[in-house]
């Protein structure tokens, strides 16, 4: 082995105040010098309401291509849904949105009823809204939720488990066991 000379720049991100990090002593000083070169601070998404539009087409794109459907374009309603929310997971809970959209979309175009905030809570509105405001009919035990959604997804993906299990970020064996627990087979087989 010969050594070869390397010219690396690292990219780095979080969601701490490394400056007082550093201040508490839970941070080294040194490194915070280091990757402090040039520092861009970037508001949460729920601060920014005029990025959710692009960002979620960006996504369905993404989403719809891989899955080789065709949605074009996103329901005004469920835009407006979109922009009222908190999105207290950012930027990774719109993709996670969309890509659970994309799944359960079976026209050309995202609608409210496949957008989980539907019945979500905004930030003005959290305070005010107590849980017994939620009409009886939408008020379902988790694992009948969690029974559906499975399902959905597995729907969605047209029975490919590995994907279902991709998608829904649990092991193809936790999967399985789901799919046992829950009686869902696959209708052609």
């Amino acid at each position: 082995t010969r050594p070869k000379k390397v010219d690396v720049r690292f990219v780095a991100a979080t969601n701490k105040d490394l400056q007082r990090e550093v201040s508490e002593g839970r941070f080294r000083e040194d490194l915070y010098y280091r990757l402090n070169v040039i520092s861009i601070e970037l508001p949460p998404l729920r601060e920014r309401p005029e990025d959710i539009e692009p960002l979620a087409l960006h996504f369905l794109r993404r989403f719809a291509g891989r899955m080789s459907k065709a949605i074009h374009g996103i329901d005004p309603e469920a835009l407006q849904a979109m922009q009222r929310y908190a999105w207290p997971g950012n930027v990774r809970e719109l993709e996670n949105v969309m890509e659970r959209a994309v799944i359960l979309t079976s026209g050309s175009s995202i609608t409210p009823a496949v957008i989980p905030l539907r019945g979500a809570l905004t930030v003005s509105s959290a305070a005010e809204t107590p849980v017994s405001a939620a009409p009886k009919s939408q008020m379902v035990p988790l694992e009948e939720m969690e029974r559906q959604h499975i399902e959905a997804v597995l729907r969605g993906t047209g029975y490919h488990k590995s994907r279902t299990a991709e998608i829904l970020k649990i092991s193809r064996r936790t999967l399985d066991r789901r799919i046992s627990d829950f009686g869902l087979m696959d209708p052609e087989t």
